[in-house]
């Protein structure tokens, strides 16, 4: 029996539910990573189903990372796209505390290196394939938003949907030597604002935030040169082999089986065709 994707409706009558179908993939029923938000937009829910869900190619579970930095305690904290909310809306970039695997600050403290210089893409994102390289942040759970920065000294943002500027200036990156000189870090610069670079001081408190140094010494000190470099690694959050991103109309989804989330939030049923 072949294995394909369809959707099915809810079971109940009441009119306002009328629009509510899962998704599912052979025997596997697909959730989206979500904090509430359902809304898949117009989309042709019978027979247009390969047109807007499309699986994850098996080259993007190579460039999953996470980005981390030692606190002023001596511990580890993870580049996040926190969700403190709870709801799907704008995010602020942050350092957070290392999270538990299989939960939302995991999925939130991973991204997906997008390659924007026309080269192939590396057979994985380690730090030696990636040094030198034009890139975007994409959040793991947020299919098609990336990372932008707002200028100089203002903090990094995520928008969870599709309402952000459709100029993507402010959301590449080159991928540098850690400014600090160890061999593990790389460092960020804006590729729209040469020489200003994502930057997070944990003395300040003034959290993840595009830094331009304001003169030679500032640019080559020792505090300018720690607070914009970061550990890359293997990012907490994974695909699962059986993953799809949903195109809806204000926002895309991550569609992974019930079966492979631990605690992390999703919505069963999607809005579909209205």
């Amino acid at each position: 029996m072949p294995i394909g994707l369809r959707t099915e409706a809810i079971r109940d009558d009441r009119p306002e539910f009328s629009s509510l179908r899962a998704v599912l993939f052979g025997p596997y029923l697909l959730v989206g990573l979500s904090s509430g938000e359902w809304d898949m937009g117009k989309q042709d829910a019978v027979h247009g189903l390969s047109d807007w869900i499309l699986p994850v190619p098996a080259h993007d579970r190579l460039q999953l990372v996470s980005l981390t930095q030692e606190s002023c305690g001596g511990g580890t904290t993870f580049l996040s796209g926190l969700n403190a909310s709870g709801l799907d809306a704008a995010r602020l970039l942050t350092m957070a505390a290392p999270p538990k695997l299989g939960t939302n600050a995991a999925a939130q403290a991973t991204f997906r290196l997008v390659y924007s210089d026309r080269k192939a893409a590396p057979p994985i994102a380690s730090r030696e394939a990636v040094v030198g390289r034009v890139v975007l942040l994409e959040p793991f759970d947020l299919p098609d938003q990336v990372v932008r920065h707002q200028g100089a000294g203002k903090g990094l943002v995520i928008s969870a949907t599709a309402d952000v500027p459709q100029d993507r200036t402010a959301s590449v990156f080159r991928v540098a030597e850690g400014l600090d000189g160890n061999p593990t870090t790389v460092s960020l610069e804006a590729d729209s604002t040469p020489g200003c670079f994502v930057h997070h001081d944990c003395r300040s408190g003034d959290g993840v935030r595009l830094v331009c140094p304001a003169n030679d010494a500032e640019r080559h000190g020792a505090a300018f040169r720690t607070a914009a470099s970061f550990t890359l690694g293997k990012g907490l959050g994974r695909y699962h082999p059986i993953s799809f991103t949903a195109k809806g109309t204000k926002r895309s989804f991550l569609l992974q089986p019930l079966l492979s989330l631990r605690d992390e939030t999703y919505t069963t049923y999607f809005n579909i065709g209205v």
